[in-house]
């Protein structure tokens, strides 16, 4: 979480690799805070890609995981795949909170 708040994020993604070369665990929380980062430093591609290689690797979202890229994905005007998340967020079962409204409203208040 520190190296992605000091906009870090390369030395993160090594540090997240370091560890699963190891053998440590890696959850849900190191990869929604790196996708966070990605997309805050304006990277979407590789949050994008960091999305897929969590949902490879087995690890399944939660409900702040897909807030954070639902926020990501709408401020990078990225409608259409925000929509199709916030569809495949409800079809698991999880009930998106206000963040994930106003991310999503916000995008398309942000494309007029």
């Amino acid at each position: 979480m520190s190296l992605c708040k000091k906009g870090m994020l390369q030395k993160a993604k090594e540090v997240m690799e370091n560890m699963l070369e190891k053998g440590f665990p890696i959850n849900i929380v190191a990869f929604t805070v790196l996708i966070d980062g990605n997309f805050k430093m304006g990277d979407r591609v590789r949050a994008q890609m960091l999305w897929g290689e969590m949902e490879a690797r087995g690890i399944s979202p939660n409900v702040v995981a897909f807030s954070a890229f639902i926020d990501g994905l709408s401020k990078a005007g990225l409608l259409e795949k925000a929509f199709t998340t916030h569809l495949d967020m409800l079809r698991r079962g999880f009930v998106p909170n206000n963040f994930t409204y106003h991310s999503s409203i916000g995008g398309v208040l942000l494309e007029k």
